[in-house]
């Protein structure tokens, strides 16, 4: 199963992102490779943010990945993985998770670039916190995949995590996500209405509900075991004494 690999490639190439190492980042982000669909939204996220670097490097690696992958496995595996790529998103099961479960084929054809529309909006938004970027293009990738494994869904747990430490109101959604991910084996449509939540919540300009990193805060180290993640430092919060409630509160005003 790719899905738990690529979290810790989604978290690792957040913290890199974040620190600047772009090249690093685009590096571990090639690793998507592996299972190239469970990242179909994440470069759009990031190049909305300004981070061309990070996607730039990856699609080089990702090439180079590829070219010899092919020449490993030559057109006989190319045609027999493609065989299998079409009998997973032929199958129900693999689609209970996917907005095409709702919608149908062609419509997940005239969704496709709305979501993409929300997640480049999302990730402008929010393009003063790294590792939200990064999942907001998870979340956005496995709403729009044609299938999903129970497995892929751990991935969900990247953008829960920096959506409870982006603040008290944006966590609200991150807690909804949360609930739509452990209720996936039973309702799968929990996954996929909490998925789009997200997703549109973060493109919008709901300032009450999710206001945004302004561009004139000042960043600061948080402590935990991410150090790399920055958000804005407690004279940036107008309207409170104590400057930030938690050690993790990151990118939102109380």
């Amino acid at each position: 199963p790719g899905g738990p690999l690529l979290l810790w490639v989604c978290v690792w190439g957040g913290r890199l992102v974040a620190r600047w190492g772009w090249l690093a980042a685009g590096l571990v982000f090639a690793l998507f490779a592996v299972k190239p669909q469970l990242g179909l939204l994440l470069p759009v996220a990031l190049l909305a943010s300004g981070r061309w670097r990070p996607v730039a490097a990856a699609a080089l690696a990702g090439a180079v990945i590829a070219v010899a992958t092919l020449s490993a496995i030559g057109m006989d595996g190319l045609r027999a993985w493609a065989i299998m790529v079409g009998t997973f998103s032929n199958n129900t099961y693999f689609l209970r998770w996917s907005l095409v479960s709702v919608i149908g084929d062609t419509g997940w054809w005239l969704a496709f670039p709305v979501v993409a529309m929300l997640v480049a909006l999302g990730g402008r938004r929010w393009r003063k916190d790294p590792m939200l970027v990064v999942g907001l293009g998870v979340c956005g990738s496995l709403l729009m995949n044609h299938y999903l494994t129970p497995s892929d869904l751990v991935m969900l747990l990247l953008p829960v995590w920096a959506l409870t430490r982006a603040g008290s109101q944006i966590a609200l959604i991150g807690g909804l996500l949360w609930i739509g991910g452990w209720l996936s084996l039973w309702l799968p449509w929990t996954t996929i209405s909490a998925e789009m939540i997200v997703v549109v919540a973060l493109a919008l300009p709901l300032a009450r509900i999710v206001p945004p990193i302004t561009d004139k805060a000042k960043v600061f180290p948080v402590r935990g075991p991410f150090p790399a993640l920055r958000g804005p430092a407690p004279d940036a919060c107008p309207g409170t004494r104590g400057g930030w409630r938690g050690a993790h509160t990151v990118g939102v005003p109380h």
